[in-house]
């Protein structure tokens, strides 16, 4: 990521200084002397690959389903580190204070930018630098309206696209002046690399926008497991209702069979006494055996009346000795 040099320090005085030497870390454009200073440590600029692999990841994490209308869901920024730490094996890019930082800092351009934008007779120009472009009265009408957005016309935004992808159905409305405020503030503090949208794109927020971001994930959880567990019950109150409504149906089929059974039974006496050539003994042994099994009770009582009087006699021969 960055290259490792060595800084000649002399301590002491007269002929009893002494040359020490001590690293310096560079990142992009920025150095960092290793034991000399007390600089934030938090403020790490992003290099172009990146920026370019974030953003990437930050489109994936949307295509895959981590991202609702309200926002990202829970443990998305360790997804985004894992990401980075896959590509970059030796980064020291972490969840706080670089990943959030720099969510933070690209939403607020994002809502800055798309604020102007959404005036009629502004839009990027032709050049395919990403700078904003419209005629100098409706420039001076936006900054009428929202003096923070000054010095955003003559930055370049190549990621506008990506960041609608990504924040576009995040972006409160109500904000765009807070918003170009910020935004603002980050361009001036950047404004030595005025060309590279990563060089002012890219100063951290700070500890507090982390925390303020792993709490809203908690509070979405905490609402998704309530909302889980609501769910839950109400699939099991629907299972429940739909077991019920099979048991009472099954209920009913059966008082029904179990009525419709009892009428054949007291039907089958009547059926047999007019079969011809019938002794009351034979009769009654008849009736026993085609009662003694609901599946010849079912069988008798399909028959046509002219096929009854030889499934008598059948059962008079075959079922008598069961």
């Amino acid at each position: 990521m960055g290259d490792s040099r060595r800084n000649e320090v002399r301590r002491g005085g007269g002929g009893n200084s002494q040359v020490i030497f001590l690293p310096i870390f560079s990142y992009g454009k920025r150095a960092v002397l290793r034991g000399q200073g007390h600089g934030d440590r938090s403020r790490r600029a992003w290099s172009d690959r990146e920026e370019m692999h974030f953003i990437a990841s930050l489109k994936e994490l949307v295509a895959t389903g981590w991202k609702a209308d309200n926002g990202f869901r829970s443990g998305y920024l360790f997804k985004l580190e894992e990401s980075m730490r896959r590509e970059f094996p030796n980064t020291d890019l972490r969840v706080s204070p670089h990943i959030s930082s720099k969510l933070h800092t690209w939403k607020k351009f994002y809502s800055a930018v798309s604020s102007i934008l959404e005036r009629s007779g502004v839009g990027f120009n032709n050049h395919g630098d990403f700078k904003i472009d419209c005629d100098e009265h409706v420039w001076s009408e936006i900054i009428k309206a929202d003096s923070g957005a000054r010095f955003l016309r003559y930055k370049s935004w190549p990621y506008y696209a990506d960041w609608k992808m990504v924040f576009g159905k995040d972006r409160a409305t109500g904000n765009n002046a807070q918003d170009t405020d910020r935004a603002n503030e980050i361009c001036v503090s950047g404004s030595r690399d005025s060309n590279n949208p990563g060089a002012y794109a890219s100063q951290p927020e700070g500890e507090d926008d982390y925390a303020g971001v792993v709490d809203s994930e908690r509070r979405g959880a905490r609402k998704r497991k309530r909302g889980d567990a609501l769910d839950g019950l109400i699939d099991v109150l629907g299972k429940l209702h739909e077991d019920t409504n099979a048991r009472l149906d099954r209920l009913s089929d059966r008082i029904g069979y179990e009525f419709d059974v009892t009428k054949a039974r007291k039907e089958v006496f009547q059926m047999m006494g007019l079969i011809p050539g019938l002794t009351l003994s034979q009769v009654f042994i008849a009736s026993d055996a085609i009662l003694a099994r609901v599946e010849r009770l079912d069988y008798f009582m399909s028959l046509p009346e002219g096929a009854r009087q030889p499934y008598v006699w059948h059962a008079l021969e075959h079922y008598t000795s069961n």
